[in-house]
Formats: C-alpha cells, sequence, structure tokens
C-alpha cells in the first residue's frame, strides 16, 4: 500500500471525525444523552468533509499526485447533491427522512470546513 495514502487517512481531523460521528449514532441508539441539535446537526456536518476526504484519497492515488485538491466548484456539487437528495427527494418518498433547512446549513458548513482542510499539510511517517 502507498506509504502517502496511508498517511493522508491518517489524519488527525480525519479520525477525529470518525470517532465523533460512531459516538453521535451510538448515543442514537442507545444512552440518549447528547443534546438534540448535536445529534442532529453534527453527523450533517461531518458527512461531507469525511466523504470527500475519502473521495480525495481515491482521486489522489489513482493519479499518483498528493498534491490534488478539490475544486471549489467539486464541493459545491457534492454540497447540492446531498441537500437535493436528503433534503427534498428522500424526504418526498420516505417518511424516515424529513426536510431541515439546518441540514443544507450543516452541509454546507461541512463543505466550507473540507475546503479549508483538505489544505492539511501531511504528517511526516
Amino acid at each position: 500500500m502507498d506509504a502517502r495514502l496511508v498517511t493522508h487517512f491518517r489524519s488527525p481531523l480525519f479520525l477525529l471525525g470518525w470517532i465523533l460521528y460512531i459516538l453521535v449514532h451510538a448515543d442514537r441508539s442507545t444512552t440518549h444523552l447528547l443534546p438534540n441539535w448535536i445529534s442532529g446537526f453534527l453527523p450533517d456536518f461531518l458527512c461531507l468533509p469525511l466523504i470527500l476526504w475519502i473521495s480525495l484519497g481515491m482521486i489522489r492515488f489513482v493519479f499518483k499526485d498528493y498534491s490534488i485538491l478539490l475544486s471549489p466548484l467539486m464541493i459545491v456539487v457534492g454540497v447540492l447533491a446531498f441537500s437535493i437528495l436528503f433534503e427534498w427527494i428522500l424526504p418526498t418518498f420516505r417518511d424516515v427522512y424529513t426536510a431541515d433547512v439546518f441540514d443544507v446549513l450543516a452541509y454546507v458548513l461541512g463543505g466550507l470546513s473540507f475546503y479549508w482542510w483538505q489544505k492539511e499539510k501531511p504528517q511526516q511517517t
């Protein structure tokens, strides 16, 4: 395995994001100790940075160029895709999904945070 790919996925922010995401989902299905605004907002905020980071890692691996960054347009397309799918299309067909403008705001803030995060310098191994 390419050491740079391993380093990409060992990013402290990436690992922290996954830990928080898993903890919130575990809380949702068990104790419900977290306030509703955290358990409702945080996963939507974290999902795009995590998915975009995985996508960026795969693109860098395929092209063997670890200086590649996702363009602002690519990030906007991700935000729009999630917003349209999860806040408009799916709530139309399934009662499990609810349309919420705050979820769209979380996707936008997650996309913005990813834009700056992707410029993080990789750790030296």
